[in-house]
Order: structure tokens, then sequence, then C-alpha cells
């Protein structure tokens, strides 16, 4: 089971999302609406490669989310992929849980930064 953001995450992320949003709403909401559009696409292409064998595909997918993570402020979300990353950087086959674990992070962040588009 994923580990749920916590309260001070939370408030990190929407620190973050005020810090670099400037107070500008609508680009604010464009910025998390690409992300939301992002990240499916993101866990998709790193299945893809796994189907494959491309390792080097799925490490570059997986710093991708990292990079993007940090920019929001998800911490726990982006320990998930920086631990996928560094699993699959030493081919280590546990590459999977984690993998698992940052998918379901990935989704629970989804639907707290929708929820943030979605208040007044």
């Amino acid at each position: 089971m994923a580990q749920e953001l916590t309260p001070e995450e939370k408030e990190e992320i929407v620190r973050r999302i005020n810090e670099w949003s400037d107070g500008d709403r609508p680009f604010r909401d464009k910025t998390l609406s690409d992300f939301l559009d992002f990240y499916p696409k993101m866990i998709q292409t790193f299945k893809e490669y796994r189907e494959t064998g491309d390792l080097q595909g799925m490490i570059r997918a997986a710093h991708s989310l990292k990079s993007t993570l940090s920019f929001l402020g998800a911490t726990s979300v982006f320990l998930s992929a920086k631990e996928t990353e560094e699993t699959l950087i030493a081919n280590d086959p546990r590459y999977h849980v984690s993998f698992e674990a940052l998918t379901a992070q990935l989704n629970l962040l989804g639907s707290y930064l929708r929820s943030i588009i979605e208040e007044n």
C-alpha cells in the first residue's frame, strides 16, 4: 500500500506551488494539469521499456519523474522515484517493487493535485 502524503508534505507542496505560480491561478492550474497528463504517460512509457527490457529507457523515465517531483516538493514520491532509479542503475530486480510503490504514490499525488485545481 502506498504511503499517504503527510500533512507536512501537502503543506510543502502548496508552498512550492504558491512560490512558482506567484498567485497566477491559471498558470498554476495549467502547470498542475500538465503534470497530471505527464505522469501517467511516463508510467506507461516505463512499462513499455520494461516489456522490451530497455534498462536505460526505464532509468530515463524514473529520472524524468524524479526531476518533476523535486520541483513540486513531493518529497516522499521523489524518494520513491529515486529508489526506483537507483535499483535500476544497480540492475537490481527489486526495481519492480519500488516501481509499483512509486506508481501508487503518483496516483495519490495526482488526486491531491486535482483537489488543488478544483478548489475555489
